[in-house]
């Protein structure tokens, strides 16, 4: 029996050792996984924008200046964690991936091209939503398809673009000039458009220039910049629930100021010209400080004399949509330079703000990163400050 036992152990032994070669084999080829050091281990770039490295840490993914001001402006993140990024004056789409396996995106190349000013940008179900120029498209894969190509006409590049988890499209329109009545009811509206039927159903108007929609908490948000000229004046610029029916003031009032009876109040807002221009929801825990917040891209102000904008902050609403707290996520003043205090105003003047510069867009990663574009071609990262 025993030399029974051991001639059948050798005889496995030996139909065991091609399995080992070829796992071996495997493991040999296959790159190994980069990992991100903690942030102190990190260079430092030219953008001294001040974060709080208690909760973050601030990566660059793209810094090319020479591509033009408006490189990259909207951003969105696939399931696989492919970074997109729009430049709509050469009217393409672009992919980032990750080649060296350390999460951040470092690669770009073109997958889309021959678009119409494409600015807004989503992610749902395996797809990329494009929208701009009075278009609305889908990319699966290299295979573009236009949904949508007579949205009215718009004073602003801008568009807000979400996609429900039904496969709902919901696009956010722009008013035909800076302070007037539209003529079109589709004009400074949200709009709800099924990609099955085509049917189009209006649920809300009164808006200026919506930079973003978003989904938060199960319900659909938007933001809206005020007219010019306004410093002063007490107009505001505006976060909004989105719910059917209603009227967010344009061209009559911006903000809380002066709306007659009827008009949706904001459900928060910031000082005129701030520029809400992008929005996300933050669900990760990779940054607990944010998690359950709105992220919101502040682009900033052009003309009037104080600041305004200029930041990324990030606004906490309850289940009924009521606010709760904001926290400034960039630039942050807390404990810059040991025990100081410095508000977004004075970081910027100090040169570690966006000041100059303006961001863009916000996105969220599947892991809980947050990429964020700037004028000038860059794209920054928020990642924990562990690694």
């Amino acid at each position: 029996m025993n030399q029974k036992h051991s001639a059948r152990g050798r005889l496995c032994q030996r139909a065991m050792l091609p399995l080992v070669a070829a796992l071996l084999l495997i493991v040999a080829v296959a790159p190994a996984q980069a990992q991100l050091p903690p942030c102190g281990e990190r260079p430092m770039y030219s953008l001294a924008l001040w974060v709080d490295p208690t909760y973050m840490c601030l990566e660059w993914v793209i810094d090319d200046p020479a591509s033009g001001d408006l490189a990259y402006t909207a951003l969105a993140v696939g399931d696989d964690g492919t970074l997109y990024a729009t430049r709509p004056r050469e009217g393409q789409i672009y992919a980032l991936d990750d080649t060296n396996g350390d999460g951040l995106p470092d690669a770009p190349r073109v997958i889309a091209e021959g678009l119409t000013l494409p600015n807004a940008l989503a992610w749902h179900d395996g797809a990329l939503y494009i929208a701009g120029g009075g278009r609305v498209d889908r990319l699966v894969g290299s295979t573009l398809t236009t949904l949508i190509d007579d949205l009215p006409a718009s004073a602003f590049w801008t568009v807000g673009l979400a996609v429900g988890d039904d496969g709902r499209i919901y696009v956010a329109t722009g008013a035909p000039c800076d302070q007037c009545e539209p003529d079109d009811p589709a004009q400074g509206a949200v709009i709800i458009y099924e990609p099955d039927s085509g049917h189009r159903t209006i649920i809300a108007h009164g808006l200026r220039q919506p930079g973003d929609l978003a989904i938060y908490h199960n319900v659909l948000w938007t933001s809206d910049t005020a007219w010019d000229a306004l410093e002063g004046s007490g107009q505001k610029d505006e976060i909004n629930l989105v719910t059917r029916g209603l009227d967010f003031g344009f061209p009559a009032c911006a903000g809380a100021a002066d709306c007659p009876d009827g008009v949706a109040l904001p459900a928060y807002t910031f000082p005129a010209q701030s520029s809400p221009l992008g929005m996300a929801a933050y669900h990760g825990d990779a940054l607990p400080t944010l998690a359950d917040t709105l992220l919101v891209v502040l682009s900033g102000n052009r003309n009037d004399s104080k600041i305004a904008g200029f930041m990324v902050t990030a606004l906490r609403f309850d289940a009924q949509g009521a606010f709760t707290d904001r926290y400034d996520l960039m630039p942050n003043g807390d404990g810059y330079l040991g025990s100081e205090r410095y508000t977004t105003d004075e970081l910027s003047y100090r040169n570690s703000g966006f000041f100059p510069r303006r961001p863009l867009d916000v996105a969220v990663s599947p892991q809980g990163w947050v990429y964020v574009s700037v004028s000038g071609g860059r794209i920054l990262a928020l990642r924990p400050p562990g690694g």
